[in-house]
């Protein structure tokens, strides 16, 4: 495949990969246990977290399964497998997450609305829901998908850059792959997004958060 133009990745994530590997007739609700607390549930009632007695108290006939995280793996491993149809270019993520570069290969398939169209309908047919982030690197591709905004497409089948700024600019904190104690801290300075990270003197956060951290957040972008 020939490269044309500027990299284009997109981030891939399987949100309800732990409960689409369960064989479930779907009768009954279902909860994915994991120590003893609901890690993700199909039930509107029952949030991730709460304990699963709780839980069982909330939904009667509420089926309980332990997470299985290898399984997670492998059907991971087996999509990465299937996006090699679209892209020679996937690589694995954090958070059953899959990032394709897709700018090299588009003009394969049309614009780029009729080949997120044709992604999302191949996943479904697999039983997959998905969430999608477009930017032009692989890690703003990837943050945007565990955030889940629309991809910012402009009319054409392109990438809106003025949209997709705005959209890592509100990437809220709680989002940021960067540890917890940081992100707390980021927010008892009454910082909420990403935006609002880097508006900040990097020399100062970087005295505070560490020089790497505020790299790896600029490079988000």
């Amino acid at each position: 495949m020939i490269r044309v133009g500027a990299p284009i990745w997109l981030g891939l994530r399987f949100e309800s990969l732990p409960l689409e590997i369960i064989e479930h007739d779907g009768g009954r609700p279902l909860a994915v246990v994991e120590q003893q607390r609901v890690f993700l549930s199909n039930h509107d009632a029952i949030e991730p977290g709460i304990a699963i007695a709780t839980a069982h108290a909330l939904v009667a006939n509420l089926v309980a399964v332990s997470r299985d995280p290898q399984g997670e793996h492998q059907a991971l491993q087996d999509l990465a497998l299937w996006a090699y149809q679209v892209t020679p270019a996937v690589t694995v993520a954090d958070d059953n997450s899959l990032l394709l570069e897709i700018g090299s290969c588009r003009q394969l398939y049309g614009n780029l609305s009729q080949l997120l169209a044709r992604i999302q309908a191949a996943l479904a047919q697999r039983g997959h829901s998905v969430l999608m982030g477009l930017a032009h690197t692989p890690k703003a591709a990837w943050l945007l998908a565990q955030w889940g905004p629309a991809p910012a497409l402009r009319e054409g089948g392109g990438i809106d850059s003025k949209v997709l700024q705005q959209q890592l600019a509100m990437v809220p904190v709680p989002a940021l792959p960067v540890d917890a104690k940081v992100r707390t801290r980021f927010q008892h300075m009454g910082i909420e997004t990403l935006g609002r990270v880097l508006g900040f003197d990097h020399a100062v956060l970087g005295k505070r958060f560490g020089a790497e951290c505020i790299r790896y957040l600029q490079q988000s972008r």
